[in-house]
């Protein structure tokens, strides 16, 4: 908002009076809770801290590129690292789920079969009727060989 100089004092004091005190970027919030407040504060342009701000954001943003670049060249270089750890884990996972089912001695052998999609249903129920016969359910819901 602009005020010309000679209501100024006038302006600031009727605010003053009526307890504006909230800054504009909470008006919309405040609308419906309470009456409106401003604080009134006085602008003086300066070229320096104009030409100051514009140096700042771009040197934000040669430090943003320089960041980026790195991570990029960080996640290419370990993302094969990340992949072998994640397809371990699932390896240790599936020897894991295999003893808990089939019990010991680990007679097994583990293999992965990709399936299309719209064939998972058929191949699922295909899979448990051809090993149905390796494990039976004991009562409590356990698998035993």
């Amino acid at each position: 908002m602009v005020i010309f100089k000679k209501v100024h004092d006038e302006f600031s004091q009727k605010l003053r009076e009526n307890k504006f005190s909230h800054s504009w970027h909470q008006i919309a919030l405040i609308l419906t809770f309470s009456p409106l407040r401003f604080i009134l504060r006085d602008f003086t342009y300066d070229e320096g801290a104009v030409v100051k701000q514009q140096q700042e954001l771009q040197y934000a943003e040669v430090t943003e590129r320089e960041l980026w670049t790195e991570l990029l060249r960080l996640s290419r270089t370990n993302f094969s690292e990340a992949f072998q750890v994640l397809v371990h884990l699932k390896v240790v996972r599936l020897f894991v789920e295999s003893v808990l089912r089939y019990g010991l001695p680990a007679e097994f052998t583990g293999v992965v079969v990709k399936v299309r999609h719209n064939r998972m249903l058929s191949s699922r129920f295909r899979s448990n009727q051809d090993f149905s016969s390796r494990t039976q359910k004991t009562p409590r819901g356990h698998f035993q060989r």
